[in-house]
């Protein structure tokens, strides 16, 4: 059983927790466990089967990769969010191939995929939840498909600049091309030459391993095209 401190951040963060009888509560409290992960380890993927994950500390993202080892991420996972693919196994017909991956040492609440099975079957509060979930991160994929297609690539790095220093609460963000090149699904290369090219015009300075905002609203300007 998870400790007290964990409880309550799920009773803040799971609706459906206030609507289950007490012992079905108790219950999930029972069968959920605090885990412990490092920064880059792998959460789930199509061949492991972890459960319902929901971020206690830390931050995590979704990803989907190609043969050829090229990436591109699908959501991103910051406290409190929770997600369902990582129980695919558990789910009739879903075989979207998404790997769960820790971007920060994170602190995990999982609920099992045996006993995330059991509970949305015999639960139509979590059932309803899950649901609602599934449908905002297909929406979210949908919008991945969307911008992948049919936005210039400086636009979608723009915003990735902008949305990586909102997540980090900091103009200075320490991050290495090749992962902003994984997170958007293309080739270092291509990121490099945008990079370069925001640093000519202004908006940003480039350090090893990260960069410094210097105009967050000529970027936003070029996200907001």
């Amino acid at each position: 059983m998870i400790k007290q401190e964990c409880i309550d951040f799920l009773k803040s963060y799971l609706p459906f927790l206030k609507k289950m009888s007490f012992d079905d509560r108790q219950d999930f409290f029972n069968k959920a466990v605090l885990r412990n992960y490092a920064t880059g380890e792998i959460i789930s993927n199509n061949e492991t089967c972890s459960g319902m994950i929901i971020v206690f500390k830390g931050q995590v993202r979704a990803f989907i990769g190609s043969k050829n080892g090229k990436q591109i991420s699908i959501y991103r996972l910051l406290e409190g969010d929770v997600c369902v693919l990582s129980a695919s196994c558990v789910m009739n017909n879903l075989t979207f191939d998404v790997t769960i991956e820790t971007e920060k040492d994170s602190q995990i609440i999982v609920l099992p995929s045996e006993h995330f099975e059991r509970f949305v079957k015999n639960n139509t509060f979590i059932k309803d939840y899950v649901l609602a979930i599934m449908s905002q991160r297909l929406s979210d994929a949908l919008f991945l498909i969307e911008q992948t297609l049919f936005s210039s690539f400086d636009k979608r790095l723009a915003d990735f600049i902008l949305e990586q220093a909102n997540i980090d609460g900091a103009n200075v963000v320490k991050i290495t091309q090749d992962t902003i090149a994984n997170h958007l699904g293309t080739a270092r290369e291509v990121v490099t030459r945008m990079m370069n090219y925001f640093e000519n015009e202004g908006y940003i300075e480039l350090f090893r391993g990260g960069y410094k905002i210097i105009n967050d609203k000529a970027l936003a300007d070029i996200a907001n095209l």
